[in-house]
């Protein structure tokens, strides 16, 4: 009965942890939320400039909030678990979540809250081995737009992350950048505007795009699935359209069903290894697009 009453307790303390949930109202306290087995709610209808909380926090707490160089940070990254810290790309800070797991950062869905960065070569959000995150009820994009460098998710080694009810705009070269990532949930959200691309997905696994849509994208090829672990990727009542660019560019198959796609034909791209139920494809009115 004792042991029974102890594992009980330890159950219900990693409960509470878990659920612990976290009420923030400004872009610092956001930050300084991000942990582990936390739900984290914004409140409704913020914008929040990440940017310069990230830089405030470095500069008042450069040991608990570290900046690294971005191009040689694998060594300095190694002892960062469940962190929050940033990568000095070309132009300021991008923020980075490392062994982060069960996190949710979620807004209220009436409202959504919008998380901004400044730096234009640099993602919004990156994450490294980070494990059961969601994004829920959120909108994310950059400030000004940027070449080259610089998406609005990128997803390192990472699994189980959800994207539920999101906009992720451009001014970020492409939407979602994965690599090595296993079980992406992507449902009712949107990647629009963006400068290049779409997405691209190397070496990732067990991906699903429900009910979302992805329209005014350039400008390169949008829809980037590459590397030979890549596998089921599957695309569910989407929508693609006012995009410019050849659509898909594919290593392996993937799967579409009932989604529909306007794009010229001639810009459909690797078509023949989709694996198709009941999209529908139509050529653009007005197509070649004035630009």
């Amino acid at each position: 009965m004792k042991k029974l009453s102890l594992i009980l307790i330890a159950i219900a303390f990693y409960t509470v942890g878990i659920a612990q949930e976290i009420h923030v109202n400004s872009a610092t306290e956001f930050l300084r939320a991000i942990g582990s087995n936390k739900t984290i709610v914004i409140e409704s209808g913020s914008v929040f400039n990440l940017t310069d909380a990230m830089l405030q926090l470095h500069n008042n707490y450069p040991k608990e909030y570290p900046m690294l160089d971005y191009y040689e940070n694998e060594e300095q990254m190694a002892p960062l678990n469940n962190k929050v810290f940033s990568l000095n790309a070309y132009d300021g800070p991008e923020i980075a979540l490392k062994g982060v797991r069960n996190l949710v950062i979620k807004g209220e869905a009436s409202n959504l809250p919008l998380l901004l960065a400044e730096p234009r070569y640099a993602y919004i959000f990156s994450l490294y081995d980070c494990s059961n995150i969601t994004f829920e009820n959120i909108i994310m994009g950059h400030t000004n737009k940027g070449y080259c460098e610089g998406g609005v998710v990128a997803l390192n080694d990472c699994r189980k992350i959800n994207f539920f009810n999101c906009d992720l705009f451009g001014c970020g070269t492409e939407g979602l950048t994965a690599n090595n990532v296993d079980g992406v949930k992507f449902n009712n959200s949107h990647i629009h505007d963006c400068s290049y691309s779409i997405m691209t997905l190397y070496n990732c696994q067990n991906f699903s795009f429900n009910n979302s849509m992805f329209f005014n994208n350039r400008m390169f090829n949008l829809v980037n699935i590459q590397g030979g672990a890549t596998t089921t990727i599957r695309f569910t009542n989407c929508h693609f359209f006012q995009n410019h660019g050849q659509l898909f560019s594919l290593s392996d198959s993937i799967q579409l069903e009932n989604c529909f796609i306007t794009q010229p034909m001639d810009e459909w791209g690797d078509t023949e290894v989709i694996m198709d139920n009941g999209s529908v494809w139509s050529q653009p009115s007005g197509y070649p697009y004035d630009d």
